[in-house]
């Protein structure tokens, strides 16, 4: 096993509006996809900033720009 970081990004727009894409694919077990925050894992040696703007563009294709500014927490689990 090794150890996989796993992100969530929540974006916030100049006017106060939050990014907040609706899935393409469901969850195991769900009929419908549903609302949810962007994420994904983050690559060894990636920066936060890095993870940013790959994770975004991958999943909503817009392009992050501007500063940004960080919250974090952490956690962890262990992948196969």
């Amino acid at each position: 096993m090794r150890l996989a970081v796993m992100i969530k990004v929540l974006i916030k727009n100049p006017i106060g509006g939050y990014l907040l894409p609706k899935r393409t694919k469901t969850y195991a077990g769900e009929t419908k996809p549903r609302w949810d925050i962007p994420s994904g894992r983050l690559i060894p040696g990636e920066t936060l900033g890095q993870y940013l703007t790959r994770e975004i563009k991958e999943k909503t294709r817009l392009i992050i720009t501007g500063e940004s500014r960080f919250f974090t927490s952490s956690g962890y689990f262990m992948s196969s």
